[in-house]
Order: C-alpha cells, then structure tokens, then sequence
C-alpha cells in the first residue's frame, strides 16, 4: 500500500515516474498514452499545469470518442 511507503522514497519514485513517462512521450511522441501517463505522474507531484497540459495533448492524439481523465475513476467493489 502507497500509504505505508515512507514520504521521501513516495516522492523520489513519483519523481522517476514523471522522468520515464516523459522518456516515453520522447520516444512516442504521437502516441497518446505515454502524454496520458506523463499527465497522471505530473499530477501525482502536484504539478497541476504540466499535467493538464499532456492531458489536452493526449486528448488531441486519443482515438475519437476515447475518454481521457486525469486520474482513473475508482472501481467499486466486484458482484
């Protein structure tokens, strides 16, 4: 559970996050996921503006009618 996880090592994997999804849109570049993923790691640092941006991007590279959202909506409980 991430709640466990001490606060420096949170914020350093967030960090390597954001630094392999950005890796990834490099390489990528017209691809809409890796700009998804590069929005969601953004936002989990609390980078609000760069992760909206990438969203807006990846919405405009997403297939019509694709959803995007910041962050994924919570699933209830399976039954």
């Amino acid at each position: 559970d991430s709640e466990e996880l001490d606060p420096l090592l949170r914020l350093r994997l967030a960090e390597k996050a954001v630094r392999s999804a950005a890796l990834a849109v490099r390489a990528a570049p017209s691809d809409y996921e890796p700009w998804l993923w590069l929005a969601r790691t953004q936002a989990s640092l609390g980078l609000w503006e760069q992760g909206e941006r990438c969203l807006e991007r990846a919405k405009e590279l997403a297939p019509t009618g694709q959803r995007l959202e910041l962050f994924e909506p919570e699933k209830g409980p399976a039954g």
